[in-house]
């Protein structure tokens, strides 16, 4: 909280001063257009003390939420813009004046008429990108194929993955609906879930969760816990997922009935940092599978080890975790974070593969970073 209170002051005066500050505005303007932008940075502040409230429970609530929330995102982004186009526009000024152009006046910056401009170009910007992007994170999430072979696979499965989506009280009914059908069409023989599945508090989104129950495959649902459900209540989630039919998998494992397929799940890391008796155990995780088995760890997080410390013992590992960025610029800032940010990679002989998401968290935006619904085809190796 106190990380987030100190990006939202720091963001609101910088947004304020290079967008309002410089220009010559009527005053009730400048004001107006200040607490827009004080409202939008704080809006995580603000959504997350109502819904702790009675409020968060009002039917107004959701609309109120995603509305502030999409607010923040078209924030992040305005800034973004605003500092890329500062940087360049003084960059050609400064450069233009050392190279003691004719042309330098043409670029000063301090030209109120074509500050203006600027601005009502970069919010015109901000806003086809910003809703560019929440059409992007609100539609059913495109299939993305994927095809993995082996000498150990004896014969094809198709595998459905499905991370991140972040179910929570503003989420529409009628959007799970979709995403479940559009799941089921493809006729999974498993559907392995890499964590975040739930964003809330279990009791505030049971009717999501009854339609989400709906998955359908020939040799059933697995799932592993993300930080997500850590935030919103661990033991309700355990349960929960029991009761939609679901194995968690928490350093356990299981062999799929009738084929050679082994799927492990490991805690997300998160439960490492949250209490000492969590543990990352990889070696139970798999302890029942044999040498013959086509080994799948489930982790929510792609990157749970030091390479230096760690060879992996299965064939490949799903992740998610990483939102593939979510909103461009952020992409570089996850990408550091976690070294894998999403789509195929070689790890010390096994693969890994990490999806964008199948949701969004936060603002309802998603800038060059496709939500996706993950089909996996596992095919012998010729």
């Amino acid at each position: 909280m106190i990380g987030a209170l100190i990006v939202a002051i720091a963001a609101t005066a910088i947004t304020i001063k290079t967008l309002v500050g410089y220009i010559d505005l009527r005053l009730s303007i400048k004001i107006i257009a200040s607490l827009a932008i004080i409202f939008s940075w704080f809006a995580p502040v603000i959504v997350g003390g109502l819904r702790a409230t009675s409020w968060g429970d009002s039917a107004v609530f959701p609309y109120f939420s995603n509305v502030a929330y999409f607010l923040f995102g078209v924030a992040f982004i305005l800034l973004v813009l605003l500092l890329v186009r500062d940087f360049i526009w003084f960059g050609i000024y400064e450069l233009a004046k050392m190279l003691k152009s004719a042309h330098a006046p043409i670029f000063n910056p301090s030209d109120n008429h074509k500050l203006n401009l600027a601005n009502v170009y970069t919010l015109g910007l901000t806003f086809v990108l910003s809703f560019y992007a929440c059409y992007e994170a609100l539609k059913v999430p495109s299939v993305k194929e994927v095809t993995i072979s082996s000498p150990k696979i004896t014969q094809a499965y198709t595998i459905v993955q499905l991370s991140d989506i972040h179910v929570n009280r503003t989420m529409p009914i009628s959007h799970v609906k979709k995403l479940v059908e559009e799941v089921n069409t493809l006729n999974p023989d498993l559907i392995l879930l890499t964590g975040d599945i739930g964003d809330d508090k279990v009791s505030k989104v049971e009717a999501q969760m009854a339609v989400l129950k709906g998955l359908k495959s020939k040799y059933g649902e697995y799932i592993v816990y993300g930080n997500h459900e850590l935030y919103n209540g661990f033991p309700g989630w355990q349960f929960k997922y029991s009761q939609q039919g679901w194995t968690a998998l928490f350093n356990s494992g299981v062999r799929i009935k009738d084929t050679n397929l082994y799927i492990g799940g490991i805690p997300d890391i998160s439960f490492l940092r949250a209490a000492r008796f969590f543990k990352l155990d990889m070696d139970k995780t798999f302890e029942n599978a044999s040498s013959d088995d086509y080994k799948i760890l489930l982790s929510h997080s792609p990157k749970f080890y030091k390479e230096d410390e760690f060879k992996p013992n299965y064939d490949l590992q799903l992740s998610g975790h990483t939102h593939g960025g979510q909103i461009f610029p952020f992409h570089y800032l996850v990408w550091q974070a976690n070294k894998y940010l999403a789509g195929l990679y070689d790890f010390e002989g096994a693969k890994l593969y990490v999806s964008r998401g199948t949701g969004y968290w936060g603002a309802p935006l998603r800038l060059f970073a496709p939500s996706e619904i993950t089909l996996i085809k596992l095919v012998p190796q010729k």
